[in-house]
C-alpha cells in the first residue's frame, strides 16, 4: 500500500512538472516570437493558472499613446497570441497591460493603464468592430477615472 502511495505521488509529480515545462516551453516561444514582431518594445509574457495569459509591453511612448492606438495594438497583439502560443486553446483571458517603460535594472516600471482584456473565445470567433469599440471605450473610461 506505502508503495502504491508514493508510485502514486510520484506519476502526479512527473505530470506536473511535464505540463509545467510544456507551458515554460510555450511561453518561451511566445516571448520570443513577440519580441521579434515587435522589437522596438519590451515585451514580457506571464500565466496565471494556466488559464490568464499576460502579455505586458513596456513602451513610454505606447503607454501615452491614444486608447485608439493602443486598443488596436493590444488587438494586433492578442490576435498574435492566438496564432503562435501552443496553449492557446486551455486560456481563458489574454490580458494585454502596457506599462509605462524599464527601470534602470531592467525590471518593468508601473503599468499605464487598465490591461486589455480578450476572451479566447472571442479571439477564436473572430473580432468585431463593435468588440474594438468596446475596447476603446473601455480605456477611454479608466483615463477619464485618473
Amino acid at each position: 500500500m506505502r508503495f502504491m502511495n508514493l508510485h502514486s505521488s510520484a506519476l502526479c509529480l512527473s505530470f506536473l512538472l511535464t505540463v509545467s515545462c510544456q507551458d515554460v516551453r510555450g511561453l518561451f516561444e511566445l516571448g520570443a516570437a513577440l519580441k521579434h514582431q515587435y522589437p522596438d518594445s519590451q515585451v514580457s509574457v506571464s500565466l496565471t493558472d494556466g488559464l490568464i495569459l499576460t502579455v505586458t509591453v513596456a513602451d513610454s511612448g505606447f503607454a501615452v499613446a491614444s486608447c485608439e492606438s493602443q486598443a488596436a495594438v493590444a488587438t494586433q497583439i492578442a490576435t498574435f497570441v492566438r496564432g503562435h502560443y501552443g496553449g492557446f486553446e486551455a486560456l481563458q483571458t489574454i490580458s494585454v497591460a502596457v506599462a509605462s517603460g524599464r527601470s534602470q535594472v531592467g525590471t518593468t516600471t508601473g503599468a499605464a493603464g487598465l490591461p486589455f482584456r480578450f476572451g479566447r473565445t472571442l479571439l477564436s470567433a473572430g473580432l468585431t468592430p463593435a468588440d474594438s469599440t468596446r475596447v476603446v471605450e473601455s480605456c477611454k473610461a479608466w483615463r477619464q477615472l485618473q
